[in-house]
């Protein structure tokens, strides 16, 4: 399907840039019926030329042009969209000049055989404009990184347009739609992607089902929901054209953008002529333009009799994926207001207002962003759904769902939720079917998406599949954030809810906030070592993915206990009346030994060991425990479970202080403890030796250890066993690592007691946690780069000798070996590398900070390189 699409958009962009009529403001169609205008200035009647031959060749394919005259057939398409559809709808779009006859011709002669598939669906036209408006939409991707990132009506509209495909769209209308109608009528339809997990006991007839899609663009959702109340009335007996009239009455649509819904009108009106053989007679009145500004189809303020103010049986949506920084003050304004819960961004209002409209017994089916399914963000909204209705299927799908966007990393999801049904005798409404229960598929790391569910939805057996979990919806009002943690194992959910958590046995406390780095914060290398315990003190920052232990290379200003620092705060938060403890936090664990961790870490939590002497940053938290527990601590934390745990506390890539206060303890027994911390132990001294060999070396007691392993006689073979050796070191590593793993795993088990499936489920948990092996980076280092730190390495402890006295000339200390070697791979001499090369390797190495007794420049000038004692 990609490739289709992809010469789709390519025919399309040539057919846009290759008219040459002049462009319309749409504002003018806008302000002319009284709908805030935009900043669109679309060439409208090039817009036009190729949605109506997109559309007069789905009719020809379908063997419906009624004449052979295709400029007569586009002509008649635009009259039946004007007369059918409401304002302005129907004459935002110009009639196609007598200029542009050829055009249609040129574009119509474009399309080949090989496209034939394209136009067997009516939704082509919704492609046709998705695709027209791709120059917009980069554009809005463009301004979204502007200082001013605010959107208009416009601006959102071509941010947003990412329309949805049509496996997804046959999905959720399947699980919503044909669940509510009576089983003898749900069988004889196709049903091929409905994975409903339990018999409903609720059912409509066809003439009571109604549908909503009130951010419909281009119509995809609606036109599929067309095509299913047709069939479904033509079963009960209807003529095609009776069927055709009373579903288009059922059915309803609402955008922001005019010209979509222009498509839309389009769109169904090619399906509704395929299907009884005429065009329309009557003026529907299923498609509504509504003000961005005004919350549009969000607001709870309409009219009374107003189709979005009505309740539907069936409500489904791709809604905007957008968030808050990215829309106007006023709309913000609004959602706080309507939404104060889901104000965040634009998909969260959709999905509450849509379970607020739904009718007893309805259901909604999204396609939104994943993160709906834990991020705490939509706590209110999760909260919300399991209180009041009932998950039925949700599909975890990852990334690249939609055709053409392989850049845009969207992970999405495709939710489908069941409002409560009215019981049998009266009374409070109910909960449907086997009310707890949900299914989860989990697609998220597989390719072939569409072919993958379709597999599932077939399976006689759903829940053998490995994809697939079922779950009571009832689990996730007890976890952190009411997340929808489907994959997490019950007993690893129970275990959440312990009292006893490492709060119990460790202080967890927020670090120093400087409030100005530039002026307070050094490396080492850039103060005077004789003011490191004075002026200057190790500083401890965050450290992304780094566990185990990372070289300290800051220092602080805390002279007089922080003065400057905290003068500097008092000025500027007035308002704290002089508290600047607010900021300059917990100073009382400042220069113990403990733990820490990185606020920061794309691999989520890892923690390492704080040395003590140390002030922490307030991304470099740490840790207190009571006692000698720190080594097992940090076993027990750098585990694969507890990292894993982790990440249900908090699944975003900010680990907070008091997410790291509700990590659950597990009970150990001496000997266990022991090992962990055994373990922990070897697990730092290996990664500080493999650290050694690329952190800066900036003082006379440093090991250099590159230099002084390559200063041999036989340079290629120290070379092997520098490799040997790192290599070892990390395999040394990542063994350890394995065995704390088996440990954690071991008392988990004993602890927990699961069963033999819940066993099992921990076990699978836990593999599709497991992270990478560790990697250092002084595995991958090329001989090109050991040269080149070696010979950094070398020159730099040359000038730590001599930097109390004027440097006149300095020997590198190689032998002649070590330097044929280190110019074999350099690729370039000594002299050369250290005249053109040298400053940016020091560069690199001092992080753009050079220390003051180190010019790169004026040192490959004093270097003296001459032969001396068979050495240069």
């Amino acid at each position: 399907m990609s490739s289709q699409h992809r010469r789709f958009a390519e025919l399309v962009a040539w057919a846009s840039n290759s008219l040459g009529a002049d462009a319309l403001s749409v504002n003018v169609v806008r302000a002319t019926h009284g709908v805030a205008p935009t900043n669109v200035a679309l060439n409208a009647d090039r817009l036009a030329t190729v949605l109506y031959t997109v559309a007069a060749k789905y009719l020809s394919h379908h063997g419906l042009m009624e004449s052979n005259d295709l400029w007569s057939t586009v002509g008649e398409l635009q009259q039946a969209v004007r007369n059918i559809a409401p304002e302005p709808i129907g004459s935002c779009l110009p009639l196609i000049s007598v200029a542009s006859r050829n055009h249609i011709e040129e574009i119509w002669s474009a399309f080949s055989a090989e496209d034939s598939e394209l136009f067997s669906d009516a939704r082509t036209v919704g492609y046709a404009y998705q695709y027209f408006r791709l120059p917009s939409r980069k554009q809005a991707q463009k301004n979204a990184q502007s200082a001013d990132k605010q959107m208009d009506t416009e601006q959102l509209a071509a941010f947003t347009q990412l329309y949805t495909p049509y496996w997804v769209v046959d999905f959720l209308l399947q699980n919503t739609l044909l669940p509510q109608l009576s089983p003898d009528l749900r069988a004889r339809l196709a049903n091929h992607w409905l994975i409903e997990n339990a018999p409903n006991e609720f059912s409509r007839t066809t003439s009571d089902i109604t549908v909503l899609d009130p951010a419909c663009g281009a119509g995809h959702f609606l036109h599929d929901a067309f095509s299913n109340l047709v069939e479904c009335h033509k079963l009960t007996g209807e003529t095609s054209q009776q069927s055709a009239r009373r579903a288009i009455t059922q059915i309803h649509g609402a955008d922001i953008d005019v010209i979509a819904l222009h498509a839309a009108a389009l769109t169904l009106l090619i399906k509704f002529k395929q299907t009884c053989g005429e065009f329309p007679r009557e003026p529907w009145s299923c498609l509504t333009v509504v003000d961005a500004d005004a919350l549009g189809s969000l607001s709870r303020s309409l009219a009374k009799d107003h189709p979005l103010n009505q309740s539907y049986s069936v409500i489904v949506t791709n809604p905007p994926y957008i968030g808050r920084r990215l829309i106007t003050r006023e709309l913000k304004t609004a959602l706080k207001q309507e939404y104060p819960g889901s104000a965040h961004d634009l998909a969260a209002p959709f999905v509450v207002r849509a379970l607020e409209q739904l009718q007893p017994g309805g259901r909604l089916g999204f396609i939104t962003q994943a993160s709906l399914l834990s991020l705490p963000s939509f706590q209110s909204l999760r909260e919300d759904l399991l209180e009041h209705d009932s998950l039925k299927v949700v599909v975890d799908l990852g990334t690249g769902v939609f055709p053409l966007q392989a850049g845009d990393k969207v992970n999405s999801v495709l939710l489908v939720a069941e409002a409560p049904v009215p019981p049998k005798n009266g009374g409070t409404l109910v909960r449907n079917g086997s009310s707890a229960q949900a299914v989860f598929v989990d697609l998220s790391q597989l390719e072939d998406k569409e072919d993958s569910l379709r597999l599932i939805c077939r399976a006689p057996d759903r829940s053998a599949e490995s994809a697939v979990f079922i779950r009571d919806q009832s689990e996730f009002q007890r976890t952190p954030f009411s997340a929808f943690h489907y994959k997490c194992p019950p007993p690893i959910q129970e275990l959440l809810l312990s009292p006893q958590t490492l709060e119990s046995i460790a202080d967890v406390r927020q670090g120093l906030a400087t409030t100005d780095n530039q002026r307070f914060l050094r490396y080492m290398w850039e103060v005077d070592p004789k003011e490191i315990g004075t002026t200057w003190f190790p500083y401890v920052k965050g450290a992304g993915s780094e566990r185990w232990t990372s070289p300290v290379l800051n220092v602080v200003n805390f002279a007089d206990n922080g003065r400057e620092i905290k003068e500097t705060v008092a000025n500027k938060y007035p308002y704290l009346n002089g508290k600047t403890a607010w900021v300059v936090k917990n100073e009382q664990y400042y220069f113990r030994a403990g733990l820490c961790f990185s606020f920061v870490s794309t691999e989520q939590f890892c923690a390492r060991i704080l040395p003590a002497g140390c002030i922490f940053d307030v991304a470099a938290s740490a840790l207190f425990p009571a006692g000698d527990s720190s080594d097992f601590l940090l076993a027990y934390l750098n585990s694969t479970l507890i990292r894993s745990i982790c990440k249900l506390l908090n699944p975003t890539i900010n680990m907070q202080v008091g997410d790291v206060k509700r990590v659950p303890l597990l009970s150990f027994n001496a000997e266990s403890k022991h090992a962990l911390a055994q373990l922990a132990r070897a697990c730092v001294d290996a990664k500080a030796r493999l650290d050694s060999f690329t952190q800066p070396h900036f003082r006379l007691t440093d090991s250099f250890p590159l230099a002084t392993t390559l200063n041999s006689d036989d340079p290629e073979s120290s070379f092997n066993r520098l490799s040997s050796q790192i290599v070892d070191l990390n395999d040394r590593l990542n063994t350890y690592e394995q065995n704390i793993d088996q440990i954690m795993l071991q008392q988990c088990m004993e602890a927990l007691s699961p069963s033999k499936s819940d066993r099992a489920s921990i076990l699978r948990w836990l593999s599709d946690c497991d992270y990478p092996p560790v990697a250092h980076p002084a595995k991958l280092m090329s001989k090109a780069q050991v040269a080149e730190f070696a010979v950094f390495q070398a020159v730099t402890k040359q000038i730590l000798v001599s930097k109390d006295g004027p440097v006149q000339s300095i020997e590198l200390g190689f032998s002649q070996p070590s330097v044929k070697w280190a110019e074999e791979n350099l690729g370039t001499s000594l002299s050369s590398f250290l005249t053109k090369r040298l400053p940016t390797v020091a560069s690199k190495v001092f992080k753009g900070k050079l220390p003051a007794w180190f010019d790169a420049t004026v040192v490959s000038r004093q270097l003296d390189l001459s032969t001396s004692d068979g050495r240069r």
